[in-house]
């Protein structure tokens, strides 16, 4: 296993999901799996990470299943600009 190709694909990862966040919506880690072409779980961990930072808020939805709703906090989006005028 080649840990610096995991961690800048694992930053990739990371970016990408704030920057789906960033239209200001709730999105399910399917829907953000399905769109950076990853695993659900690859965006559970790596938000969970993001909720530690605090750039984003996980909440969980219990009806006849549970749901994940994801979405950006003011300090992701102010990360996100920050990233944004970077590139």
């Amino acid at each position: 296993m080649n840990i610096d190709k995991d961690f800048i694909v694992s930053d990739i990862h990371k970016i990408n999901i704030l920057k789906i966040l960033g239209d200001g919506k709730y999105h399910t880690p399917s829907e953000m799996a399905i769109a950076l072409r990853t695993n659900p779980d690859t965006i559970h961990r790596n938000c969970n990470f993001l909720e530690l930072l605090g750039l984003i808020e996980i909440e969980v939805r219990r009806t006849k299943q549970k749901v994940t709703y994801i979405s950006i906090t003011e300090k992701g989006r102010e990360e996100l600009k920050n990233i944004s005028s970077s590139e």
